[in-house]
């Protein structure tokens, strides 16, 4: 595996590169050999990079769609003989330290193993694959971040004043996107809309970014509240629109699969039907290759 370091002095190189090399020598050996990682790369330009690598240009390093806005840190990229990770040069700024980018690099690195881990999905309806494919996807974002919050609290139990002012940004950073009211008012509009021209094919278009980006926030919502149960507190969550008993019931299930080392979702199924229908959504099968939407008020 190579490390690419773009940023910084040769010393200053030299010692990211052993940071990161340090990450590695504390992981468990069965979790290295379970992945299949070519390089790291920490660019000068994060995006750019990202888009060479995927040979497109239409990856924006900003996630958020409302009034909030945050700022991508890491992400993997699929390349001819496995994996590469691709670490933001904002994580070697005076605001950064090895606790809070090695939280960055070991969530990276678990979604490696969860492609691995993850069964395939087949013998599956058509609506209930993309269920499925929805519920893996959240809780790819659930089960890293978890592990890397159990890392850093494994290897790091002293923290450091940077690890505690992250946290609590990122804290907030999450708790504001998951009550901010522009998604709720933009699918609920959505909602309206649709009962006017019927085109759930539109319907469909216009609010699906917004459900992506809910679901992955609130996934990492969750994800920090369950490991610091002190720092989000339940009445906070309710204060989101998209938080319900349904919500509660999916995000204990990615829990309870965590806690005991499970990739076998199926049998969540149901709650992840449940927790679409915060957005106004219930899809149903018609034949092997058709479904239909239910559009719900919300």
């Amino acid at each position: 595996m190579d490390i690419i370091i773009e940023v910084g002095t040769d010393e200053q190189k030299h010692l990211i590169k052993q940071e990161l090399q340090y990450a590695f020598e504390i992981l468990p050996k069965d979790f290295i050999q379970s992945i299949q990682l070519e390089k790291i790369i920490v660019p000068i330009d994060f995006q750019f990079e990202i888009n060479k690598l995927e040979n497109t240009k239409t990856y924006k390093s900003l996630r958020g769609l409302g009034a909030n806005i945050i700022n991508v840190l890491g992400r993997i990229v699929e390349v001819e003989n496995g994996y590469v990770i691709v670490l933001s040069p904002s994580l070697y700024t005076e605001t950064q330290d090895s606790q809070t980018r090695l939280l960055t690099v070991f969530h990276e690195l678990h979604h490696l193993v969860n492609k691995k881990s993850f069964p395939k999905i087949i013998n599956t309806s058509f609506v209930s694959g993309m269920y499925l494919e929805n519920m893996y996807r959240l809780y790819d974002e659930y089960s890293s971040d978890y592990f890397a919050f159990r890392m850093l609290d494994t290897y790091f139990p002293s923290k450091t004043e940077l690890w505690e002012k992250q946290i609590s940004s990122n804290m907030n950073g999450l708790l504001e996107l998951i009550t901010d009211k522009s998604y709720y008012e933009h699918i609920k509009q959505e909602i309206e809309s649709f009962r006017i021209h019927a085109n759930v094919d539109l319907f469909l278009n216009r609010i699906k970014k917004h459900i992506d980006e809910m679901g992955i926030t609130l996934a990492h919502t969750f994800s920090l509240a369950h490991f610091y149960p002190d720092k989000i507190s339940r009445e906070n969550l309710l204060k989101s629109n998209f938080v319900n008993g349904k919500t509660f019931a999916i995000m204990e299930f990615f829990r309870e699969k965590q806690s005991q080392n499970e990739t076998d979702l199926k049998d969540g199924l149901h709650l992840i039907i449940a927790f679409f229908e915060n957005f106004g959504v219930r899809f149903e099968d018609i034949d092997n290759d058709n479904y239909y939407c239910k559009v719900l008020d919300i």
